[in-house]
């Protein structure tokens, strides 16, 4: 995966964790860090090992702070004499493939069960009613409800 800030681990008994690992930032998401939890979420479903997936973070004060504010992000190019907002400008950066839309769209469209393990504070698309199909529970309850222990029952 060639990065630490998002780790992933699938357990023998098919619970896929998916961790966010940037505590020192609030756990606040970079476009980086983003493709890489778009390509482990693909990943997770596509490998039938896995039962469910478990979202967390590490730390204990943040689970996600949302996006990270900080991260460079590319410059605009314009043509002289363009307008400063062309039609279509919105729509195209709804539609790139590693954007914050794509990410809703993977969490989503994961074909295994989704647990959030919120073990702080959840601002941003972080604090978006779970879609349906998907759980927020605390971190410990997650992680017995994934392995068929607790009251969340997964198919």
């Amino acid at each position: 995966m060639g990065t630490t800030e998002v780790l992933y681990e699938v357990e023998d008994s098919g619970v896929a964790w998916l961790t966010l690992n940037r505590p020192d930032a609030g756990n606040a998401v970079s476009p980086d860090q983003r493709v890489h939890l778009l390509e482990r979420l693909e990943e997770a479903g596509e490998d039938l090992r896995v039962r469910a997936v478990v979202l967390t973070a590490t730390g204990d004060r943040h689970f996600c702070s949302g996006g990270d504010l900080r991260a460079a992000r590319p410059e605009a190019t314009t043509l002289p004499g363009a307008p400063e907002r062309p039609i279509g400008t919105v729509m195209k950066g709804l539609v790139r493939s590693n954007g914050a839309q794509r990410l809703i769209m993977a969490l989503q469209d994961c074909p295994k069960p989704i647990i959030a393990a919120v073990n702080g504070t959840a601002a941003g698309m972080a604090a978006r009613d779970p879609p349906r199909r998907r759980r927020r529970l605390s971190r410990d309850a997650a992680g017995r409800a994934a392995e068929g222990q607790g009251d969340l029952l997964l198919r």
